[in-house]
């Protein structure tokens, strides 16, 4: 929801004169900002899988005299190649199952686009719309019509993909004769210019929110006119600020953590460490389908679900904080177990070599010597699950939030959140004063984001310390 924001006043403009005709808002906006997005998902897993594969061969690539660029082209790429097409499977389906994006972007329009330039109306944001709209009839029941095509489409992708990995095999695929000729002297200038276009598109999207969200940061941004302590406590209710969704927000990320972490480190362990190659390949595709589910799908899922509960009559069953937290739960829950399988499997074998002939059990292996190896490329997938549950829009639309709900009082109460009062006002600000604050809003969503992913950073490090130290004293007692 932020990029998308950040688009509609910084994007927009930009494509609109480069068209030279037309709102701006169109397939070009979209699929740019999609692009943006989608990146920390492959990039995560790529760099898990090739920073350990580069580790693997350079000794050998260094005995043969390649170059750096020559290893990466024609030794790290080819045998990481599996690795390259999960993260596709992954960035394909976060693409694809984006909301808001799509929904802020495309201009909405029903008919099939004839150029880059031209407006669309994608099956997400076709759901997203009936969903605020309507109520029954023709138009609802096309709600799950649209879900089963992007899940029939979703998983032909991923299978098709999945397929490609298993026919690559397990043994190092001989490049091409002329990616061997011409991807090592291409692969670097390539490299440097993707790097540089992806920093500057993060440097302009952070500076234009910095430019537009900082003069408004401040204590009447988060309480308005309510004395600060008075909000603090609750006594007073805050109605012009956004401390309620700051509040929200972060038990709805605690939530979804606290669900999400033990069954996603301990999937991805158990795929990596215990389970059979009939059950690595099962529950392969089932997290690749779980992946590609568009999160207005998990949403109604969410929605139905507590219809169904009503229906069965138990009690407390109501939209809030605990159905939001474990839809988003079920949405991150793939890259979890992506990443923390694939940092597992790109230790080398001889860690678990060494675990066994120090007399230590499998489990005792996993837990003392690989997880804490692997540390860093599992903490890259709560970073990733975490952002995912402070931004996620669509989920929230129909599992409990709405405006002026005051502070969170339980977990199955209604509630705010930051991601939706920034759509709410991208969609509806009536005044200069309303859409600076969804700056604000913007800008502290990121704040808080980032000051979550700093704790983790911290805890790991000072994990990492403490690891470091017990080491230096059992070597000194021996």
């Amino acid at each position: 929801v932020v990029y998308g924001f950040a688009a509609v006043f910084l994007l927009v403009p930009v494509v609109r004169e480069a068209a030279g005709k037309g709102s701006g808002l169109c397939w070009l906006s979209a699929a740019l900002m999609l692009a943006l997005l989608i990146l920390p998902t492959m990039v995560l897993v790529m760099d898990s899988a090739m920073r350990t594969k580069e580790k693997d061969v350079r000794i050998t690539a260094a005995a043969l005299g390649f170059t750096r660029s020559q290893t990466l082209a024609c030794l790290v790429l080819p045998a990481s190649r599996r690795w390259l097409l999960t993260a596709a499977i992954l960035g394909f389906g976060r693409a694809v199952g984006d909301t808001l994006i799509p929904l802020m972007l495309t201009g909405n329009a029903p008919h099939v686009p004839e150029s880059l330039f031209g407006s669309l109306r994608t099956l997400t944001a076709h759901m997203g719309l009936v969903t605020a709209t309507e109520v029954g009839g023709p138009a609802y029941n096309s709600l799950f019509v649209a879900g089963g095509l992007l899940l029939l489409t979703s998983a032909c992708v991923s299978l098709a993909l999945r397929k490609l990995a298993s026919e690559s095999g397990e043994q190092l695929p001989e490049p091409p004769a002329l990616w061997r000729r011409y991807a090592p002297s291409a692969l670097r200038p390539l490299s440097f210019i993707s790097g540089i276009a992806v920093a500057s598109a993060i440097a302009c999207l952070l500076g234009f929110l910095l430019y537009r969200g900082l003069p408004t940061l401040g204590p009447s941004l988060l309480f308005g006119d309510t004395p600060p302590l008075r909000a603090l406590l609750g006594t007073l209710p805050v109605w012009d600020g956004i401390w309620p969704a700051c509040a929200g927000t972060f038990c709805l990320i605690m939530t979804t953590m606290l669900l999400a972490i033990g069954p996603g480190i301990g999937c991805g362990i158990y795929l990596a460490e215990y389970a059979s190659p009939s059950m690595k390949r099962l529950f392969g595709v089932i997290m690749d389908i779980l992946a590609g589910i568009p999160s207005i799908v998990m949403g109604i899922f969410g929605f139905t679900l507590i219809l169904f509960l009503h229906r069965l009559g138990i009690a407390g069953a109501s939209p809030g904080i605990l159905l939001a937290g474990g839809c988003l739960a079920l949405l991150v829950l793939p890259s979890l177990v992506v990443t923390t399988r694939t940092a597992l499997e790109g230790l080398p074998a001889s860690l678990r070599l060494t675990g066994f002939a120090l007399g230590l059990t499998r489990s005792q292996t996993v837990r003392h010597i690989l997880v804490p190896q692997a540390s860093r490329g599992i903490l890259g997938g709560i970073m990733l699950a975490m952002g995912r549950a402070a931004e996620d829009t669509a989920v929230i639309l129909l599992t409990g939030v709405v405006a002026n709900a005051g502070l969170p009082s339980g977990l199955a109460v209604r509630f705010e959140a930051l991601p939706f009062f920034i759509y709410y006002t991208a969609a509806q600000y009536q005044t200069p004063e309303e859409l600076e604050r969804g700056f604000g809003a913007s800008l502290t969503l990121l704040l808080l984001s980032g000051g979550l992913l700093l704790a983790a950073w911290w805890l790991h490090a000072r994990y990492q310390r403490r690891k470091d130290a017990c080491s230096l004293r059992e070597g000194v007692s021996a």
